[in-house]
């Protein structure tokens, strides 16, 4: 090798030229026309190299979510809303297929009667806390709850205005001068007054444009799912906007042709599907990248190989492997999908965030003419394989999330609900109706005592119901009187004491929550006169504007300004 190396160092020296010194050391001269097995082969080890690096990420965000503890509150909040606990989950969660088959014998009666009932307030609770506020956010028909105005410039405001500073170097005592001065002015006056109108034609213009799309996507319907998750869990999400291809029919110059039309998307995002950054904070912009999770069936993950946007030899390695399921430990081949209900379907993940060149080139992304070598990206992955790369067409790199939280939590993306806020209450009413049921079954009938051997049924048999015939023992001169022999036992009700908990616990609710029954169509605590039922209406809008100014600023503003930017 030395010798080799020797020869190469003197064709150089000689002037010989480099792709002849590159053959002697047996290396390939760089042909545009290499081996296109080669070129697929490096392609493939930096696809698996890129999916590697994603995987351990996407690995960090799901650890980093189940260690903030959310997940298990998201749990209990979806519980008491659903109006089960620990001691009614079993009974409550039964359906008929758990059920014995006709026929066999049932079985015996259950050795704890302690009363399960859940007198559920937290589900009122939250339905007519979100149903208040996309009452107050969204607008009727197809009217916008924003708008669009121009940025004001207060020089060209008060050039339109014709308010101009006195310029010293102008002499006023010459008349020819002060009528330039006067000419100079009208012209910027009308050029500030075009320059003006010309922003509010564009203002307007693009209003109608995003509006647009907002219809075509039905934005509605999405943004009172976000406020529901909101009231029930703490955050909603909205994902926008994003590409989707509309198909459409239409009737052209006598056919019927079907067209297929890329247009910006808005849509609701279960927050149970989503994974920020570990050290997003309380906002999940900041984060250095959002993982979103969804769900497809074999026929669809099918469909991607007639999409050119994807890579088909890695959608046919996903097939091959099937279904598998990523977890908060990276491993290079995850585990099957272990849920009965999405055992036929594939975990698809979305990643927005910032890639290398090479990487999305290694994708299929086009990046000619591109100096940043990281770029804001979106990656789809299904197992541990990318099978689409793209760039973000949002140039501000902006993740296509928005994330609104009903009560902010310090440090944290995820706020906290309505279902949390009366957990408190929640728990006083069912602990005072539990045992409110519990005193009356003890309370329904009396404890019968009898004295051992001096009294026995005729049948043999001990009970109470009517016309039952018992025998007093002959032995037993102490017993004069047959009711000596039996006693009777009766517990006492308590059902007031108990029902004064029980209220309490009502007006716990309304008083944590900021929500008097008044709104859920009750009138609860509410005085019975007009002036004070008006009062307590009013009391309660400071409230509900608070949480529409919240929703303004994290789902509204946060969500136009990246359509105004995907408009740009």
């Amino acid at each position: 090798m030395a010798k080799k190396q020797d020869e190469v160092d003197e064709l150089e020296d000689r002037g010989l030229d480099l792709e002849v010194a590159d053959m002697i050391k047996g290396d390939e001269p760089d042909d545009e026309n290499q081996d296109p097995e080669h070129a697929r082969e490096i392609r493939y080890e930096e696809l698996d190299s890129f999916g590697m690096a994603l995987a351990k990420h996407r690995a960090e965000c799901i650890a980093a979510r189940q260690s903030s503890n959310i997940e298990a509150i998201w749990i209990e909040d979806e519980e008491f809303y659903e109006g089960v606990d620990e001691a009614n989950r079993s009974s409550e969660k039964r359906t008929d297929w758990h059920q014995k088959p006709p026929g066999q014998t049932p079985g015996g009666p259950k050795s704890n009667t302690q009363s399960s009932i859940f007198p559920n307030i937290t589900a009122p609770f939250v339905d007519a806390a979100t149903a208040r506020l996309a009452d107050v956010i969204l607008p009727v028909g197809n009217q916008a709850s924003w708008s669009f105005d121009p940025t004001p410039i207060p020089e060209l405001i008060a050039k339109s205005k014709g308010d101009f500073e006195e310029l010293p170097d102008i002499d006023y005592d010459d008349p020819a001068a002060v009528q330039a001065q006067a000419q100079n002015e009208d012209a910027e006056r009308e050029e500030a007054l075009r320059q003006i109108k010309a922003a509010k034609k564009l203002a307007e213009r693009a209003e109608t444009r995003i509006r647009d799309w907002h219809v075509e996507c039905r934005r509605k319907i999405h943004l009172r799912k976000v406020i529901e998750d909101a009231g029930r869990i703490g955050v909603g999400v909205l994902k926008g906007p994003f590409n989707k291809v509309k198909t459409r029919v239409g009737y052209i110059d006598g056919k019927i042709e079907v067209i297929n039309k890329v247009t910006p998307h808005s849509k609701w995002i279960d927050p149970w599907n989503l994974y920020p950054a570990k050290d997003c904070g309380d906002d999940i912009q900041n984060g250095d990248g959002v993982w979103e999770r969804d769900y497809i069936t074999m026929k669809q993950i099918r469909e991607f190989l007639n999409d050119e946007n994807y890579i088909s030899e890695q959608i046919l390695r996903c097939i091959e492997e099937g279904p598998q399921k990523a977890a908060a430990v990276y491993k290079e081949t995850p585990e099957p999908i272990d849920d009965p209900n999405n055992r036929e379907k594939f975990e698809i993940w979305y990643f927005h965030g910032t890639a290398e060149q090479e990487e999305l080139e290694a994708g299929g992304c086009d990046c000619s003419g591109i100096e940043d070598p990281h770029m804001p990206a979106m990656i789809t992955m299904i197992n541990n394989h990318v099978v689409r790369a793209s760039l973000n067409p949002l140039d501000t790199g902006q993740y296509p999330y928005s994330t609104f939280s009903w009560r902010r939590r310090s440090g944290h993306w995820a706020g906290i609900g309505v279902a949390r806020q009366v957990r408190a209450a929640q728990k006083i009413v069912i602990g005072g109706a539990r045992n409110l049921m519990n005193n009356a079954g003890l309370g329904a009938g009396p404890i019968i005592v009898f004295k051992q051997g001096a009294v026995t049924p005729a049948d043999g048999v001990s009970n109470i119901s009517p016309r039952k015939v018992y025998y007093l023992a002959e032995d037993d001169d102490s017993i004069q009187d047959a009711t000596r022999a039996i006693g009777v036992i009766k517990i006492d009700m308590v059902v007031d004491d108990l029902i004064k908990i029980i209220q309490w616990g009502m007006r716990l609710a309304e008083d944590t929550t900021g929500l008097p029954m008044l709104l859920q169509g009750q009138m609860g605590s509410a005085p019975d006169t007009v002036g004070g039922m008006r009062i307590l209406q009013n009391n309660t809008a400071p409230p509900l504007r608070r949480l529409a100014r919240a929703f303004d600023n994290e789902i509204t503003e946060t969500e136009i300004e990246r359509y105004y930017v995907y408009l740009l």
